[in-house]
Protein backbone atom coordinates (compact mmCIF):
# COMPACT_ATOMS: atom_id res chain seq x y z
CA UNK A 1 0.00 0.00 0.00
CA UNK A 2 2.87 2.47 0.90
CA UNK A 3 4.06 1.66 -2.70
CA UNK A 4 0.93 2.59 -4.00
CA UNK A 5 1.09 6.06 -2.51
CA UNK A 6 4.65 6.41 -3.34
CA UNK A 7 4.01 5.50 -7.05
CA UNK A 8 0.62 7.76 -7.41
CA UNK A 9 2.31 10.37 -5.82
CA UNK A 10 5.68 10.54 -7.41
CA UNK A 11 6.37 7.89 -10.67
CA UNK A 12 3.30 8.74 -12.16
CA UNK A 13 3.30 12.50 -11.83
CA UNK A 14 7.36 12.47 -12.33
CA UNK A 15 6.76 10.47 -15.94
CA UNK A 16 3.96 12.68 -16.77
CA UNK A 17 6.06 16.18 -16.11
CA UNK A 18 9.56 15.26 -17.25
CA UNK A 19 10.34 15.60 -20.84
CA UNK A 20 12.67 12.93 -20.55
CA UNK A 21 12.02 8.96 -20.83
CA UNK A 22 12.32 7.68 -16.78
CA UNK A 23 13.19 4.30 -15.55
CA UNK A 24 10.63 2.19 -16.03
CA UNK A 25 8.51 1.25 -12.73
CA UNK A 26 7.17 -2.01 -13.99
CA UNK A 27 6.87 -3.66 -10.18
CA UNK A 28 4.83 -1.40 -8.92
CA UNK A 29 2.43 -1.65 -11.99
CA UNK A 30 2.08 -5.09 -11.52
CA UNK A 31 1.44 -5.09 -7.99
CA UNK A 32 -1.12 -2.49 -8.66
CA UNK A 33 -2.54 -4.65 -11.32
CA UNK A 34 -2.47 -7.29 -9.32
CA UNK A 35 -4.47 -5.47 -6.22
CA UNK A 36 -7.02 -5.03 -8.59
CA UNK A 37 -7.46 -8.41 -9.60
CA UNK A 38 -7.41 -9.30 -5.68
CA UNK A 39 -9.98 -6.66 -5.40
CA UNK A 40 -12.10 -7.75 -8.26
CA UNK A 41 -12.50 -11.07 -6.96
CA UNK A 42 -13.60 -10.30 -3.75
CA UNK A 43 -16.71 -8.61 -4.87
CA UNK A 44 -19.19 -11.02 -4.72
CA UNK A 45 -18.52 -10.88 -0.55
CA UNK A 46 -18.48 -7.30 -0.03
CA UNK A 47 -21.93 -5.46 -0.02
CA UNK A 48 -23.57 -3.27 -2.70
CA UNK A 49 -22.27 0.12 -1.59
CA UNK A 50 -18.75 -1.45 -0.68
CA UNK A 51 -18.36 -2.94 -4.41
CA UNK A 52 -19.38 0.96 -5.46
CA UNK A 53 -16.89 1.83 -3.93
CA UNK A 54 -13.96 -0.89 -4.36
CA UNK A 55 -14.98 -0.43 -8.47
CA UNK A 56 -14.32 3.62 -8.27
CA UNK A 57 -11.18 2.72 -6.93
CA UNK A 58 -10.17 0.21 -9.11
CA UNK A 59 -11.63 2.71 -12.05
CA UNK A 60 -9.12 5.38 -10.55
CA UNK A 61 -6.17 2.63 -10.34
CA UNK A 62 -6.24 1.33 -13.79
CA UNK A 63 -6.62 4.94 -15.03
CA UNK A 64 -3.29 5.74 -13.28
CA UNK A 65 -1.86 3.32 -14.88
CA UNK A 66 -3.24 3.46 -18.93
CA UNK A 67 -2.32 6.70 -18.34
CA UNK A 68 1.84 6.19 -17.16
CA UNK A 69 2.06 3.48 -20.15
CA UNK A 70 0.70 6.13 -22.91
CA UNK A 71 3.16 8.51 -21.69
CA UNK A 72 5.78 6.70 -22.12
CA UNK A 73 5.18 5.09 -24.84
CA UNK A 74 4.37 8.31 -26.31
CA UNK A 75 7.95 9.30 -25.23
CA UNK A 76 9.15 6.14 -26.77
CA UNK A 77 7.79 6.95 -30.02
CA UNK A 78 8.58 10.80 -30.17
CA UNK A 79 12.35 10.17 -29.20
CA UNK A 80 12.51 6.21 -30.42
CA UNK A 81 16.57 6.88 -31.98
CA UNK A 82 17.89 7.97 -28.69
CA UNK A 83 15.83 5.94 -26.34
CA UNK A 84 16.81 2.67 -28.57
CA UNK A 85 20.41 3.97 -28.06
CA UNK A 86 20.53 4.53 -25.33
CA UNK A 87 19.24 1.19 -24.48
CA UNK A 88 21.67 -0.50 -25.93
CA UNK A 89 24.59 1.78 -24.23
CA UNK A 90 23.26 0.10 -20.99
CA UNK A 91 25.19 -2.38 -19.68
CA UNK A 92 22.53 -5.68 -18.78
CA UNK A 93 22.37 -5.10 -14.91
CA UNK A 94 21.01 -1.73 -15.31
CA UNK A 95 17.10 -1.28 -15.17
CA UNK A 96 15.81 -1.30 -18.90
CA UNK A 97 13.98 2.24 -20.00
CA UNK A 98 11.86 0.75 -22.79
CA UNK A 99 9.43 -1.79 -20.43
Amino acid sequence: TDKLVLWKEEYWMNERLSPYLLETQQEVVDCLLEQCQNVEENFPQASSFAVGIHQLEIQRIKYMVTDYIRTRLKKIDKHAEYALEEELVKDDQSVPHLS
